[in-house]
């Protein structure tokens, strides 16, 4: 592995252009593009942005017609997407791929620079499964793992070389922590960071940088609580919409979360599936080359060279990972968002696993080569799987999104949308997208939202079209008349209602 500075970042950046061809081919190849119900949301607010429509999108017409503040997820990404669509001129959709290959890549950087000569062997964690996909979708938390990655460098340095004064690593690290805030609500968990620091300088006498820690710590809380304030003036709700219980028993949430785990550990894939083939393979791959590091780490004879003591980057990363994970598993136990997984689970894995290798490089010198191959094998299986998924394809995104806006053709601009396909929130920011209330306290269909009650409490001078899709779509979520209103349509027909 590449010890010196130059060299090892050299082949970080080879590695992670490598990454961000395979993600770029595998994305441009499926009809999906890599993005989910938030990122549209995300895309859209970022085309109402570039259109000087401020941080909102259309509401659902529900009422009347009118556009909605955006704050059920933080400002920061779609801002920062509209900012890179803005200076390169293109789509919000490429502007959020470009905007997430660029900070994949910083925070390759930034680990192979500040870890030494083990710098490079740490930094291609980033190229495991679950953080390929979390840079491959439109998602936020590809910006939350960079602002993480800094916050923890940062905050490291701080501790190994001290300075009482001004100290404007200390500055750094409130910024990040606002910028974790801004992808994620929950990034406001890291005020822990400044905190701890802080309390460490007044332990240590050096009153002048804890002074500062403290106008820091004064205002990152002070701009969190504005913003959260700002979301309750114009929502009604201080993250945008009122979150409600876990529907789940404890113990469907502990199993989740053990599944979850699991499915972690195999490293080459975010969504491990025994009954897949290719994931089998990928399975036995994994531990052969475990148990063939493990052989080679035995054989070496003890190296002599002593082991270093355990820095305080290690520390740091371990802390702070740990720190997440008790803070995101504590509130989805409280409130219903997304199931555990490798989405809500990445950004805390990866700072518990820079940490534990670290230690490791640091306190088992002898095994350091065997767990430098170790991590290398499962990042290049990793792109091996990402390489094999791009040209396993059925459909290419571009084709898919001119085939989309086809269909929408005889739908005008503020018209209310029903059904719409997923796209239609970023690709026809013009329309207002509703569906029938497809949930209730009892969970039977019976008692969910009636079709024609779905219809009445529509603006009465709005144009309603309806995108027929397939049955599967609407007979079984919804409340019963709705298959009987739509079942005599076709799928794929856009039908406007009188």
């Amino acid at each position: 592995m590449p010890t010196a500075l130059p060299m090892r970042l050299g082949a970080t950046l080879l590695f992670g252009i490598v990454a961000v061809i395979l993600m770029a081919l595998r994305i441009w190849a499926s009809a999906d593009g890599f993005v989910t119900p938030d990122s549209t949301q995300y895309l859209a607010v970022a085309e109402s942005l570039l259109a000087d429509q401020g941080f909102s999108t259309m509401n659902d017409g529900r009422g009347r017609l009118d556009r909605a503040a955006f704050a059920i997820w933080p400002a920061g990404y779609p801002t920062a997407i509209s900012a890179v669509a803005a200076l390169s001129g293109a789509s919000v959709f490429t502007a959020s791929k470009i905007l997430n290959f660029s900070l994949f890549i910083a925070t390759l950087v930034l680990i192979s620079a500040s870890f030494g000569r083990n710098g490079f062997a740490l930094s291609v964690i980033l190229c495991f499964g679950a953080f390929l996909d979390i840079f491959s979708y439109t998602w936020s938390e590809g910006a939350f793992l960079f602002f993480s990655v800094l916050a923890c460098i940062l905050a490291a340095r701080a501790l190994s070389t001290p300075q009482n004064g001004f100290d404007v690593r200390i500055v750094g690290i409130g910024l990040a922590v606002l910028g974790l805030f801004l992808c994620r609500y929950i990034g406001a968990y890291a005020i822990a960071l400044p905190v701890l620091l802080c309390l460490l300088d007044l332990r240590a006498r050096r009153y002048r940088r804890s002074a500062l820690g403290v106008v820091i710590i004064i205002a990152v809380i002070g701009t969190i609580i504005a913003y959260l304030l700002n979301n309750q003036a114009l929502t009604g709700h201080l993250t945008g919409i009122d979150r409600v219980p876990a529907p789940e028993t404890n113990m469907e949430l502990f199993r989740q979360l053990a599944l979850a785990v699991i499915r972690k550990a195999i490293l080459p894939l975010p969504n491990w599936d025994p009954g897949n083939t290719l994931d089998l393979a990928v399975f036995g791959i994994m531990v052969l080359a475990i148990a063939l590091c493990i052989g080679v780490a035995l054989k070496n004879p003890a190296d002599r060279t002593p082991a270093r003591p355990i820095d305080p980057l290690a520390w740091v990363f371990l802390f702070m990972g740990f720190l997440y994970l008790a803070a995101i598993i504590f509130l989805r136990w409280r409130a219903a968002f997304d199931g555990f997984g490798f989405r809500l689970l990445a950004p805390g894995s990866l700072l518990v696993f820079l940490g534990a290798f670290h230690i490791v490089f640091l306190r088992w010198p002898n095994a350091a080569p065997a767990t430098a191959a170790f991590l290398a094998s499962m990042a290049a299986l990793s792109l091996a799987v990402l390489a094999l998924q791009a040209v396993g394809q059925p459909s290419r995104y571009n084709d898919a999104v001119q085939d989309r806006l086809a269909r929408y053709d005889s739908v005008p601009e503020g018209a209310i949308l029903v059904f719409a396909d997923l796209h239609t929130r970023y690709l026809r920011p013009d329309l207002h997208l509703a569906d029938p209330i497809h949930y209730s306290a009892s969970g039977q269909r019976e008692d969910f939202e009636p079709w024609q009650a779905f219809l009445d409490d529509l603006a009465p001078d709005a144009m309603v079209f309806v995108e027929i899709g397939q049955s599967s779509d609407w007979a079984e979520p919804y409340h019963p008349s709705v298959s009987a209103a739509l079942s005599g349509f076709s799928a794929g027909d856009v039908i406007a209602l009188q």
